[in-house]
């Protein structure tokens, strides 16, 4: 059976106004322990159970592109994976606008091969690596090989000069871009960031 629940946010405010109105305490931004209550409730319902499974889609709506919303956290705690969607990938009509940084899936290993989480692995480290340099890279202070890990005194104090020099003071881009095992630099030129 599949649940899908759009969305978990209006449940919550719904069930907020309940709590108040019956006298529950505000806790975190004003919701009440009765929300967090019935979000674990609902969202604990799916999953694989003797006599079937149920699969739930559910959307929570992040007030302001807080991630730290207390809703949101609870969501995440409660939740084997979640996709989160980048308001910035959207407006430059990237589709689906999906943050592949920011979403997880807790149940991936269980289901796919060991050869294609390594490369799953190696893929998001790239990414991370490049988001980490994005802007060094648009402003024209990239770096190659130097990720701020020092390999040698040598090699560290190159690249601290190559910062001062460019004027930033923070870490350049990592070798991996174009030394990677299993072709995962080509990979990363086709991504659209």
């Amino acid at each position: 059976m599949l649940l899908v629940v759009d969305s978990l946010t209006r449940l919550a405010m719904a069930q907020r106004e309940i709590g108040l109105a019956a006298g529950e305490p505000p806790t975190a931004k004003g919701y009440t322990p009765s929300v967090f209550t019935l979000l674990a409730r609902l969202i604990e319902r799916a999953g694989s159970f003797g006599s079937g499974t149920i699969t739930g889609f559910y959307t929570v709506l992040m007030e302001g592109d807080d991630e730290n919303d207390p809703l949101v956290d609870a969501a995440r705690a409660l939740l084997d994976g979640h996709v989160m969607l980048d308001r910035r990938l959207a407006a430059q009509s990237h589709y689906p606008p999906i943050s592949i940084l920011d979403s997880i899936s807790r149940i991936m290993p269980a289901v796919i091969s060991a050869e294609h989480l390594v490369k799953t692995n190696v893929i998001r480290r790239l990414f991370a690596t490049y988001k980490a340099s994005e802007e060094l890279i648009r402003i024209g202070a990239y770096q190659k090989n130097c990720d701020g890990r020092p390999r040698s005194r040598h090699h560290t104090d190159a690249c601290t000069s190559r910062i001062s020099d460019a004027g930033d003071a923070g870490s350049c881009c990592n070798e991996r871009f174009n030394q990677s095992p299993d072709g995962a630099s080509d990979v990363i030129s086709r991504l659209r960031i």
